[in-house]
């Protein structure tokens, strides 16, 4: 704000002025201000401009003088910090501004540090581009007459006169009999703005007026008490007093017996006020601090304790659980005494570390209560620091949290864990024996249908052979399919290994799992193949997994009418500019479809819909598996109900497919035919109908052989004759077959060894390929994969 708008406000805001035209108006404020401005800076009076703050916003020249400073470094700085005035004239300066008057009133000031001065305050309030600020003056007055003379120049009722000015506290008599005060020291004026001469004595009527209502009940207290009073003994009361501003005043007096009548009352009384209104405020926000912090300590949910660096309890809030000792008499005591012994190193540890500065100290530990229980106490720890009696005490803050019911629920969590995984790998180990136990008699059933399509067989003939050969694989791919689902509810389903496979062989597969089921419900069950590559690379297991789940349910639920599969290459994926080759799968029924309430839950994990029946249950664990295969491999699946969207039922289930085209033709791809084999191949196969099979595939690919039934007989073979293949089973009578090939391996025999086992888990055959093995071969075995391993192994002529 502008110095001489300040000036200029502080000296003509209560002036009207007469209307003139606008150049002329600015003439004469111009020249108003530079004579306000030369006035602010001539005059010999220390004149000091003050925000609402009582910050001080400009000071000059005679005031620099009195503060011996610049004029520049005064502005910003409060007024008390330049000057050591009174909460009395500081109060008087507020009250100026929020009343809006001029305030007078005598303050005694050290100037320089040394030098008592009297001067008489001015302070006159304003405004200026609607800011109020406030333009004090300071005139000095002379302390005494005759301040400069020695005492033995005075009499003594001067020297009383020097005294009293001297002295900050009010010095008085009070006549009790006459109420009213025959000597008031100089002081009550300074403080409470009182002048005896101008506006009265001071008498009980101007205590029962100005003292506080909270502290009147003492007056008539303090009256009659002087009736048994001694005169040796001295008297002390608090009180508050109003000034001439409004204003309350502590002050703390101290009273004796001054003079008694003939018939022996007390007649008058001695005594000082000192102010103290500083000193409660102090006390009263130590109180109100106090009072928080003990609010916040005795109510808060947790244990507060501050021990010292010894482990030595010094302060408590209080406990939740009964040590034996009232919660007082546990200060003084080790924190050690509370908690169990097998925590006291790691208690020990975390003190040196917060004391050490480290951040986020905690431990868990367990603490004990008289009752005999160990609850769980999370202990957190940091440095504590403040001052008493003139010295640094450092100490440690722990705050101590109850745990045990998260511990308890922790451990209860860890029993289930434990639980669940052991009831996870009983279902593991009983899928295994499963697959195992099925594995086992359908490769006998596959390898027979393989060999009997190698004969010479009518069209008849041949084509049960087909379909013999056909439905098992459709049971294999179910064995798969259950297998998998067990893998899903431990959370281990993977989409499986890429290879080329037939897209339209897979979907027939497929039909003619459930072509049975189908006429069996006066279903039509039908096969569309549309545009379809002969050989894709893919995820055949995955794919047909899910079209197995679909085609499952969409017959499972369809009580009349049609089942359709369809298969087919679409030219584009719709909104997607890769151009990148898909399958569209999709399974259509003519069943009761899916209400709207439950269309968006059939992908939940375990769901059951609303047309589920105790035999018959509806999405399940199905869906959700077909739902995480598909998008493993960077697919899309939707359910579509009700469809067409113009009827009461139907549903399509849509997948999107993602594969890539095989590396090489399919002219390339035609297995050459297979030639004489060199070398001999030792079949390690204890069942009898598998040995059969497995012997006929050997003879019909011209492979020479040896059969061994146990391990025992296997390393007999090995012993006494070399051997270009070991085509072994795993699970044989007398032990495991990775034992064969261990043995191998430890002789360094590196003949080749092919693992020929139902156990159709991935980490059978990563075991496998641990123990030496050369490759694996899932059964059923077929006659297609056999002969790619004996040529591979077996070069022939």
């Amino acid at each position: 704000m502008n110095s001489a708008v300040l000036l200029d406000s502080a000296c003509s805001c209560h002036q009207m002025e007469t209307p003139m035209d606008p150049d002329s108006r600015n003439t004469n404020d111009s020249k108003r201000a530079e004579m306000l401005e030369l006035q602010f800076k001539n005059s010999p009076v220390a004149t000091f401009i003050l925000d609402r703050a009582l910050k001080v916003l400009r000071i000059n020249p005679a005031a620099a003088g009195m503060l011996t400073v610049s004029p520049d470094a005064a502005p910003g700085r409060h007024l008390r910090e330049l000057l050591a005035v009174s909460e009395t004239l500081a109060s008087s300066l507020r009250k100026a501004l929020s009343a809006n008057q001029t305030v007078e009133i005598q303050e005694e000031l050290l100037i320089r540090g040394r030098t008592r001065v009297q001067y008489r305050v001015t302070a006159t309030p304003a405004k200026a581009s609607q800011e109020s600020f406030l333009q004090c003056f300071f005139v000095e007055q002379p302390l005494l007459q005759n301040d400069s003379a020695p005492l033995n120049d005075l009499d003594p009722e001067q020297i009383l006169s020097r005294i009293t000015e001297s002295i900050p506290a009010i010095l008085y008599v009070f006549d009790l009999q006459e109420g009213r005060n025959r000597f008031l020291g100089p002081a009550f004026e300074r403080i409470l703005g009182w002048n005896t001469e101008k506006q009265g004595p001071i008498t009980m009527d101007y205590f029962a007026e100005n003292l506080h209502p909270d502290d009147a009940r003492q007056l008539n207290q303090w009256a009659g008490r002087w009736e048994t009073a001694r005169d040796d003994e001295v008297y002390s009361l608090r009180y508050r007093l109003k000034d001439t501003l409004g204003s309350y005043h502590w002050f703390q007096t101290y009273d004796k017996v001054f003079s008694r009548s003939d018939d022996g009352r007390v007649k008058e009384i001695v005594g000082s006020a000192i102010e103290i209104t500083d000193q409660i405020s102090v006390l009263q926000d130590l109180q109100a601090e106090q009072s928080r912090l003990q609010a916040i300590t005795t109510q808060a949910p947790v244990t507060v304790l501050e021990i010292n660096c010894e482990g030595i309890i010094q302060f408590l809030n209080r406990t939740k659980y009964d040590y034996g000792i009232p919660e007082s008499s546990m200060v003084g005591h080790s924190v050690y005494e509370y908690v169990l012994p097998e925590y006291h190193v790691e208690v020990r540890d975390a003190m040196d570390r917060a004391l050490a500065g480290h951040k986020q100290v905690e431990l868990e530990v367990q603490t004990a209560p008289a009752d005999g229980s160990r609850p769980f106490v999370l202990l957190s720890l940091a440095p504590l620091s403040y001052e008493a009696d003139g010295n640094t005490t450092v100490n440690l803050l722990v705050i101590a949290f109850d745990i045990t019911a998260r511990k308890r629920m922790e451990q209860r969590l860890e029993e289930l864990t434990a639980r669940a995984e052991t009831a996870s790998r009983s279902k593991t180990e009983f899928f295994v024996t499963l697959s195992h136990d099925i594995r086992t008699p359908m490769n006998s059933i596959m390898g027979i249908a393989d060999l009997l399509l190698d004969t010479r067989l009518d069209e008849d003939q041949k084509q049960m052979a087909t379909i013999l050969r056909d439905s098992s694989e459709a049971l294999v791919a179910l064995l798969e399919r259950t297998l998998q689902l067990s893998r899903l509810e431990m959370g281990l389903v993977a989409p499986g290994r890429p290879s080329d496979f037939s897209p339209g062989r897979m979907a027939e597969k497929a039909k003619a799992l459930f072509q049975t089921e189908a006429y069996k419900r006066g279903l039509e069950l039908k096969l569309e193949l549309k545009d379809l590559p002969e050989r894709i690379h893919g995820v055949e297991a995955a794919l047909m997994q899910v079209l197995v789940n679909l085609t499952s349910n969409a017959v499972k639920y369809t009580d009349r009418g049609v089942v359709t599969i369809r298969l087919a290459m679409p030219d584009s994926k719709p909104g997607d500019p890769t151009g990148e080759p898909y399958l569209l799968l999709e399974v259509e029924d003519t069943g009761p479809g899916i209400p709207a309430s439950e269309i968006s839950h059939v992908f939940d994990l375990f769901y059951q819909g609303s047309q589920a029946t105790p035999g018959n249950t509806t999405g399940g664990i199905g869906l959700n598996g077909c739902k995480r295969l598909v998008e493993g491999m960077g697919g899309e699946i939707e359910i579509i109900s009700p469809y067409p969207a113009n009827e009461n039922g139907g549903t399509l289930a849509r997948v999107l497919f993602p594969f890539t085209l095989p590396e090489t033709s399919n002219a390339e791809q035609s297995e050459p035919p297979l030639g004489p084999l060199t070398g001999k191949v030792l079949l390690v196969e204890d069942n009898a109908l598998n040995q059969f099979v497995a012997q006929r595939m050997l003879e019909n690919a011209g492979a020479n052989y040896a059969t061994a039934g146990t391990v025992q007989e296997a390393l007999a073979a090995l012993k006494n004759e070399s051997f270009q293949l070991v085509l072994l089973d795993l699970g044989l009578p007398d032990g495991d077959g990775r034992t064969v090939v261990r043995w191998m391996r430890s002789r360094k025999i590196n003949t080749p060894v092919v693992a020929v086992t139902a156990a159709a888990f991935d980490e059978e055959r990563q075991s496998s390929l641990e123990a030496g093995m050369d490759d694996f071969i899932t059964k059923p075995m077929e006659q297609k994969s056999l002969q790619k391993i004996l040529m591979r192994f077996l070069r022939s002529d």
